[in-house]
């Protein structure tokens, strides 16, 4: 069957009256519109990344920082806000309650979206983590991003230059933040160059990715997806290095193949069981070999379906509250935002209209974090998992340090404000 080589492609499938005949048909859109960024390739040296961002918010411009983790996130926002404190800076992840959350999500739509009310007079900083590549239509000038697998890349490109500005008198942009690789002669190498990117994605993938991505210091989109997706995904060949095929065969060993399986064996994925990997294939991205995209539903820190994750992070729900108060017959829930519910003892004298209130105000007020050492045997009480799914777990947060505490009067390890949702300190970078 011939497949164009453009980009993006769509898959119909034709049936007949007896079954015997379907064909499947592969088209491309015609001419699609192409937009061009530049890619440059930077270190983690924040010094020099804070002066271009200085730079580069005196000329007014919308600067996307999107970062792999959420602690990461929340520990550059804390020093841009300290930085830049005359420029509005934001900060969106999966660790925020939807309460807050959604405004934010729809206070920054009004800035970066797409709508003719968008302010854009002043340069402004939105930091955040996959969330921003996927769920909200905004649009930046200048991208700021870790190293990522390369389709996730492309969602975040798809962010810069996102629709059209007549008042645009610069180019897209974007920064990649690489790890620095030394003479690399080992996998246990290339994993501690990684550091913590290599536990969220795999390092074969990651190695690929950078290797084509560092080749290229103009992207387009969307005639250049094909040929580096399909080099991202591609088979390790006989002239990899040693560490290469290894962290390839460490991947296909592990659950990545048997999920790969799963999928196929019911039809929602294609699976070649008896391709192999021809050793005439060259180190150029122009194999027709790929890797199949993971497309598992990861319960990620960001609970949310994510390329190539590595593995499913166990999380716990937290419900964010002033106080717990047990009244005679009810427990009073007091939250932070002044709202309040009781909560019947007895869950069979709580009405269907009642339980239906109650989930609802729980739920704007949980968030899910990956479990702590301190978070991963605490109970849900048996009154709030009568008439709410999740299994959350009532925290406050103390008034002085903003520490999250379990019911019982335990710190934990996470910490809670307003500005940056729930997040742990890392330790200091220079």
């Amino acid at each position: 069957m011939y497949i164009p080589e453009r980009y993006p492609l769509i898959t119909r499938k034709a049936y007949s009256e007896n079954g015997r005949n379907n064909k499947v048909y592969v088209f491309s859109i015609s001419n699609p519109e192409t937009r061009q960024v530049r890619v440059r390739k930077v270190f983690e040296n924040r010094k020099k990344i804070y002066r271009e961002i200085a730079n580069r918010l005196s000329l007014g411009q919308q600067i996307l920082i999107i970062l792999n983790f959420v602690d990461r996130a929340v520990e550059i926002y804390q020093e841009l806000k300290l930085l830049f404190p005359n420029n509005r800076i934001g900060l969106i992840h999966g660790r925020f309650i939807p309460l807050i959350r959604s405004k934010l999500e729809e206070e920054w739509l009004d800035r970066l979206g797409n709508g003719k009310g968008s302010d854009r007079s002043q340069g402004s900083i939105l930091i955040g983590t996959q969330l921003l590549e996927q769920s909200l239509d905004i649009d930046g000038d200048f991208l700021l991003t870790d190293l990522a697998p390369s389709d996730l890349m492309f969602h975040r490109l798809g962010r810069v230059f996102r629709h059209k500005r007549p008042e645009r008198l610069f180019e897209a942009e974007a920064w990649i933040i690489c790890p620095r690789f030394p003479n690399i002669n080992s996998r246990d190498e290339l994993r501690a160059a990684l550091g913590l990117h290599a536990k969220l994605y795999y390092d074969y993938i990651l190695w690929r990715s950078y290797r084509l991505w560092m080749r290229r210091g103009i992207v387009t989109i969307p005639t250049d997806q094909r040929e580096i997706i399909e080099g991202t995904y591609r088979y390790s060949i006989s002239q990899d290095p040693e560490w290469i095929k290894e962290a390839f065969k460490a991947m296909v060993n592990s659950n990545f193949e048997k999920e790969q399986k799963a999928l196929a064996a019911t039809g929602s994925l294609g699976w070649d069981e008896d391709k192999e990997n021809g050793d005439d294939m060259d180190d150029e991205p122009d194999s027709t070999d790929s890797i199949p995209i993971d497309v598992i539903e990861q319960e990620d820190e960001e609970n949310q379906k994510a390329a190539t994750r590595l593995q499913s992070v166990p999380t716990r729900q937290l419900l964010l509250a002033e106080s717990v108060e047990e009244w005679n017959d009810e427990f009073v829930i007091k939250f932070l935002d002044g709202g309040e519910i009781a909560v019947n003892k007895n869950s069979r004298e709580i009405s269907n209209k009642e339980k239906v209130k109650i989930i609802t105000e729980v739920t704007l007020r949980m968030a899910k974090v990956p479990i702590s050492k301190s978070l991963a045997d605490e109970e849900s009480p048996e009154w709030l998992k009568q008439v709410v799914y999740g299994r959350p777990i009532p925290i406050t947060i103390g008034k002085n340090d903003n520490s999250v505490y379990l019911s019982n009067g335990t710190r934990t390890e996470y910490f809670y404000t307003k500005e940056c949702g729930f997040y742990k300190p890392l330790k200091k970078q220079t």
